[in-house]
Formats: structure tokens, sequence, C-alpha cells
């Protein structure tokens, strides 16, 4: 439907007024849900990074990051930003905050943090009944502030719309439930199915049927768990933390040790004796399933680093480092360099003090017990960012789900 007067109302959008206008109870801001990936981090992600994206020094310590390789998409060299893509912008503003903090003016890094606290809510996986009184507090202020802080180039209408982004979680719940990065990246899926040069409905049709069939049979009792695995990893696509699920459960995934580890006649005797069992062997690199770990010593020279954890030991989570895959007849066990969390990243605006349940800042002790612990009390694998010697930020994915 064009418009009388193109000029008439800018806000109707580019090719004219969207035709749900005309009906009585349509109201554009509740019955549209806010979508993350191109209102937020493709939108008004661009705007507030511009402050931050000439600076050499910020450049190199975002590239210090270390991320799991099942990570979408990690982040280029900040200069480069104008190429970036919604997922490289999401984990900018979702983890960058530390490096942030020590070049961006104090009202206008503080304000950038109320977008980052709101949106971990927003995205976190199990929403409690008081975050959304939180989010809503944390954008109202982020709203407020904003113009007095950036200029008019910068105040567009993706920041307004980040207004609507609390109606959205309240009435749905977390972005992820109806974000479009996974709609986008089934579409990629589909269109590298169609390999002829006509007839695509047809084909997408027929891929989107095999699909269909071919779930249906992998959920049934009866089937392969060798073949399922196999069509995991033909198919996979990344994931942005280490599991689809809560834990890991070898029994029923192959395990690939790649890599043997030498270490001095010592250590290798401590972990004889620990284990009591003399036929031990030392590995850097295991896949369980798609899912792939190594050790810390190998992946510092990586660009990925599969080595930082999140895992259950005595009932309650910790943050560690793999140090030894170990391989003690026929079972696998991690020995884990244990960390000490010392605090969570917080924001304070006015009377009401937040903390970020996702970023950590921690250290370890050489001098800690060693202690092994199953694959299966793995939950998930973490971004880390090291600071100092013996200082560093932990970063969990506030959801586990695909981005495109």
């Amino acid at each position: 439907m064009a418009l009388k007067n193109p000029t008439e109302d800018e806000r109707k959008g580019y090719l004219g007024q969207c035709a749900l206008r005309l009906l009585k109870h349509f109201d554009v801001g509740q019955s549209f849900l806010s979508d993350s990936l191109h209102n937020l981090y493709g939108g008004a992600m661009v705007s507030i990074i511009l402050f931050a994206s000439s600076d050499i020094d910020i450049i190199k310590k975002l590239y210090q990051y270390r991320y799991p390789s099942t990570t979408s998409r990690t982040p280029r060299p900040l200069i480069q930003f104008h190429r970036f893509k919604a997922n490289e912008f999401r984990l900018i503003l979702l983890f960058a905050a530390p490096i942030f903090k020590s070049y961006l003016k104090p009202k206008i890094y503080k304000n950038y943090l109320l977008l980052v606290f709101a949106f971990h809510l927003a995205e976190f996986r199990s929403l409690r009944s008081t975050d959304i009184d939180d989010i809503r507090f944390l954008l109202d202020s982020f709203l407020y502030e904003y113009p007095s802080l950036y200029t008019n180039r910068h105040n567009q209408q993706v920041i307004h719309s980040i207004d609507h982004v609390v109606q959205s979680v309240q009435d749905y719940g977390q972005l992820s439930n109806y974000s479009t990065f996974n709609f986008e990246s089934l579409l990629g899926m589909l269109r590298a199915t169609v390999h002829s040069t006509k007839c695509h409905a047809k084909e997408i049709a027929n891929t989107m049927n095999l699909l269909r069939l071919a779930v249906r049979n992998t959920l049934l009792e009866d089937f392969s768990n060798e073949l399922k695995t196999m069509l995991e990893q033909i198919q996979r696509k990344k994931r942005v933390a280490a599991t689809g699920k809560p834990t890991i459960q070898t029994q029923h995934h192959s395990i690939k040790l790649r890599m043997k580890q030498t270490v001095n006649e010592t250590l290798y005797k401590d972990i004889q004796e620990i284990f009591r069992y003399d036929d031990i062997q030392l590995y850097q690199i295991v896949s369980i399933g798609t899912t792939r770990f190594t050790t810390r010593d190998f992946a510092k020279a990586k660009k990925n680093d599969d080595s930082c954890v999140l895992y259950r030991f005595n009932k309650s989570s910790h943050i560690g480092f793999i140090e030894h895959i170990v391989r003690v007849n026929q079972k696998i066990f991690f020995k884990i360099k244990k960390v000490t969390i010392k605090e969570n990243l917080t924001c304070t605006y006015g009377n009401r003090k937040f903390q970020c349940r996702n970023i950590s800042m921690g250290s370890y002790n050489n001098d800690e017990n060693v202690f092994f612990i199953k694959p299966e009390d793995i939950i998930e694998k973490l971004v880390h960012y090291q600071e100092a010697a013996n200082s560093f930020y932990f970063f969990r994915f506030p959801t586990l789900c695909e981005s495109s």
C-alpha cells in the first residue's frame, strides 16, 4: 500500500504504510515482536560501537578473547565492524564490557552497561519473575540517558525500538524464542540444498519433506545411536555452547581421542597413584559426539579454546581449565585446574545495584589440590579473557540456541 504523501510519516516504512495499521485494535509496539538480530545487534549496537572502533588498544584486547570452537561467527577485528554479521555485534555487546571500561567515558560506559545487563537477562535461558522488572528498569534508564550522551546521528529509530523489548519478553519469554537468528540459520541450511537452476520451490519442498521424515526416524527407539551420531556430525551447525543439553551423556555418544600428551615422569606417576592403575594414557583432544574438548596447553597456540568449562562438582557449579585428558581402562576423565571466582560484574544506577550472572572475574591457585571429573560433569564451555598473568574474565552464553 503506497502512501498518498510519502513524507507524511517516515516511521511507517520505506515502501509505504503497513496495511496492518488499518486494523482497529492493531498496535505496532505490542503486535510486532522485538527482533534482537535486526533491531539490537544489527542496529543499535552499530551506533554504539562507532565510539570505540578506531582505538587500536581496544581492537587488540578484544582479539585476545578466547571463544570455544563451537561459537558461531567469532568477532573479527573491531576495525572491520562495518562488515560484521549480527552475531559478531552480539558477542561484542554481551562480553566486551570489561574492555570498554578503560576506554569509554564513564557516563557512556555506565549507560552501555545498562544495555548489556538488560540483554543478558532478556536472552537468559531461565527467566525469573523479578527479571522482567529489572529489564524494564535497565532499558528505561538506558533510553532516558541516551539522547544526552550521543549525537543525532546515533539517535536512530532502532534505539527507540529497544523500548518494546520488555513487552515481548513479558508476553513471549526470552528473546531466543522468536529471534530471527534461528530463522536465518534454517533458511541458510535449506538454501544450501538447492542445486538446480530451476524448480527451486519444488526442490526446497522435497528437502523439507525428507528432513521431516528423517527427524521422525531418528526419534524411534530402535534407531541406531551410531548412525544418529554420524548424521549429527554431517548436518550439525555450530552452536554457541558446548552442548544442546545440560550435560554430556557419554554412553550415547562416540568418543574419539587424538594427540597423545607427554608429561614428566613425576606427574605421570602421580596420576597412576591417584587411579591405582598402571596403563594410563594422556591426550590433548577428545571429541564426545560432536563436542570437542582440549587441554589448556594445547589451546594456548590456537585461535579457539575448548579447555575453559563450567562443570558440576559436589552438587554445585564451578569454572575451571582442562589440564589433562586421561584415559583409564576405557573410561575418560578430565584433570581440572579449578578457578576461584572473586565476584561477578556489577552495575549501579541510582540506589539499585545489579549483578550479571554470566560475567565473572577470577583466578586460579597453582598449589590447589588436583581433582578429576567425568565428561558428564561438564555443563558447557565458556568464553574467557586473560586480563593479567593470573586474572581472568569468564563469560557464559546466556542461551544455548544457535545463531546465524
